[in-house]
């Protein structure tokens, strides 16, 4: 994915009318496949709606359900679209990296991260509070490349893999933001 991308800049485009943040999630990295530039977000609904999709856990804690999904598909909305209006109303996501990060040789590591921080700075500066998705390299990482940033809470990630964890169950299987 060259970055930033055409959906990227259009968000960021987007945060210039908005005043504040409610708050910034934060994950790791993007999608492996049809991944579309704005962070859990992807290029349409229905991949949205997989199982094994993050994103769709995300939104469920944010009380965006799947029927309130299947309604949005009816009304032929893009998925762009409808993370711009999070956006807009204060909800905004990020990625520590734009690339996935196995596929960033070593040496380029801290060089490339530094870049996505210029990109992720316009966000988190507007932001009241920093949610982090991932207890183990997110966290880790953002201690590392952002550590003029407190965050407000760091979450187990939402991968189909933690869903045996109660921790997983009391966040994305309800309305937890």
């Amino acid at each position: 994915m060259n970055f930033p991308n055409k959906q990227q800049e259009k968000y960021l485009n987007e945060l210039d009318k908005v005043s504040n943040l409610k708050f910034c999630i934060i994950g790791q990295d993007i999608y492996p496949e049809n991944a579309s530039g704005i962070a859990f977000c992807k290029n349409d609904f229905t991949q949205l709606l997989q199982y094994n999709c993050s994103g769709k856990y995300v939104l469920n804690a944010l009380g965006y359900d799947s029927n309130f999904i299947y309604k949005l598909i009816e009304e032929k909305k893009k998925t762009e679209d409808f993370f711009i209006e999070l956006l807009q109303n204060g909800i905004c996501f990020l990625n520590i990296s734009y690339e996935l990060l196995n596929n960033i040789p070593k040496d380029n590591l801290d060089t490339t991260l530094r870049e996505y921080k210029k990109y992720n700075e316009f966000f988190l500066n507007k932001s009241n509070k920093i949610i982090l998705l991932g207890k183990t390299k997110t966290h880790k990482l953002f201690k590392k490349y952002y550590k003029e940033y407190n965050e407000y809470e760091v979450l187990i990630h939402p991968s189909v893999r933690n869903q045996n964890k109660d921790e997983w169950k009391k966040i994305y299987n309800n309305k937890y933001f």
